[in-house]
């Protein structure tokens, strides 16, 4: 999983995290993401993207059951998107 998020993400210089921008349901949303040690992963923050009038406004989720969804959904989404990847290599 970790080599998928290096491949998908990118990080500031001197950052420990990733930033991954992800949709799920036509809603957009940008995911900060570290690495932990055991291969485990943390997520930091997830803003969501709404567009109101085709504005971008952004929503700061802060309720840990969002975002322990936001990541399992990916985690998910990752490990289904393996056995595809192994078999174009």
């Amino acid at each position: 999983m970790c080599n998928t998020l290096y491949k998908r993400a990118y990080t500031d210089e001197c950052s420990a995290s990733y930033t991954l921008s992800y949709n799920i349901d036509h809603t957009h949303y940008i995911l900060r993401l570290q690495p932990e040690r055991h291969y485990k992963m943390a997520i930091l923050q997830a803003i969501k993207e709404i567009y109101v009038e085709e504005e971008p406004h952004f929503q700061l989720i802060t309720s840990n059951a969002v975002l322990s969804a936001l990541l399992d959904l990916l985690v998910d989404q990752i490990a289904t998107d393996l056995p595809s990847q192994a078999q174009s290599v």
